[in-house]
């Protein structure tokens, strides 16, 4: 049997750099793929996307491309969450297959995340992003330390927002059909977690909720808990 590709998503502004340690340590059922976004990374010299729809049409081909005949999953985090829900539901239209698993952290439920983004981003000028996203924490001390690479960043999350507060969900009758896995931080001041377990509302099959203490990169603090929690429901699917 083929193992099981994990196609991985960052947050806005993010790399897949995010998950460079991850295809060592998930084990040899899991197969690890890093679909990078246009206009960062290794492709960093192509212009961003201009809209949400040609982001995820561009994701689309990269990972039909990647995934093949094999099993697959998503695992998004923040605005990467939006985007592996987008997929998973435009390969079960395009294809007539979805994801083993959806797995998706710090973000709101899809049919939400607009109204939260517009509150949250939307009337902001760049100069108040800036300081927002700093306070967020989102930004780690070694590239504050270089001021070419830190303002890269900062276009690049302040582009990314944009197109996070132009999302629009459109339900469709064809939901998701596989399990869900939702991880939150406690105290993360982006997630209305009065209304998290909205997930439910994406699938008809299982939506597992996991909380850890921290904001909204508390994966910063439990890379090998997610890791190993990501790895022990995907190892399931191949028994």
């Amino acid at each position: 049997m083929l193992p099981v590709k994990l196609i991985c998503l960052p947050y806005a502004g993010g790399s897949v750099s995010m998950y460079r340690d991850w295809p060592r340590r998930t084990g040899q059922s899991i197969e690890v793929e890093l679909i990078e976004l246009a206009g960062r990374g290794s492709r960093y010299k192509e212009p961003v996307y201009k809209t949400f729809d040609e982001m995820i049409e561009d994701l689309f081909h990269k990972c039909k491309s990647a995934i093949g005949d094999s099993e697959f999953s998503f695992f998004g985090y923040s605005l990467g969450s939006i985007v592996a829900f987008e997929l998973s539901r435009l390969f079960k239209i395009r294809l007539g297959k979805e994801p083993r698993h959806l797995f998706v952290a710090a973000s709101n439920a899809p049919h939400i995340s607009y109204e939260i983004s517009q509150k949250q981003f939307g009337n902001l000028s760049d100069e108040e992003l800036d300081k927002k996203i700093i306070k967020m924490g989102g930004i780690p001390e070694e590239i504050k330390s270089n001021q070419n690479y830190f303002k890269l960043c900062m276009s690049l999350i302040r582009h990314d927002l944009k197109i996070a507060c132009n999302y629009h969900y459109r339900n469709k009758p064809n939901q998701l059909g596989c399990d869900v896995t939702v991880l939150s931080g406690k105290e993360d001041p982006q997630i209305d977690l009065k209304r998290i377990t909205e997930w439910d509302n994406t699938t008809s099959e299982k939506c597992s909720y996991y909380f850890f203490e921290g904001n909204h990169f508390f994966i910063r603090d439990f890379d090998e808990e997610i890791i190993k929690l990501v790895g022990h429901q995907l190892k399931a699917l191949t028994v």
